[in-house]
């Protein structure tokens, strides 16, 4: 809707779903005192959580058929895989 893009709201919408992903997840209070701690803290926390998204999310694939099967096909849903990751030789993480 065009006022959604006018005000913003989707970016918005989006920032709070990160925020509220990241307290039910993590927590909502921080366990350092410290300010270069929590700095430390809360990048730990970013990055766990960045990561459980990147494992998690499905990555959709079109089946392919011919111009004849989707003039008869009824609506499904599309299949959702895991892809592995090619991950470098001797690394635990994915390229």
């Amino acid at each position: 809707m065009h006022w959604q893009k006018a005000s913003g709201y989707n970016r918005r919408s989006k920032v709070e779903a990160s925020i509220g992903r990241y307290k039910r997840v993590i927590g909502d209070a921080l366990k350092s005192r410290a300010d270069d701690r929590r700095k430390a803290e809360v990048a730990i926390a970013v990055k766990a959580l960045n990561r459980m998204r990147e494992l998690g999310q499905a990555q959709f694939i079109r089946l392919a058929c011919s111009r004849s099967q989707r003039a008869n096909a009824v609506p499904t849903r599309l299949h959702a895989t895991r892809l592995r990751a090619a991950t470098p030789k001797g690394s635990g993480r994915p390229l």
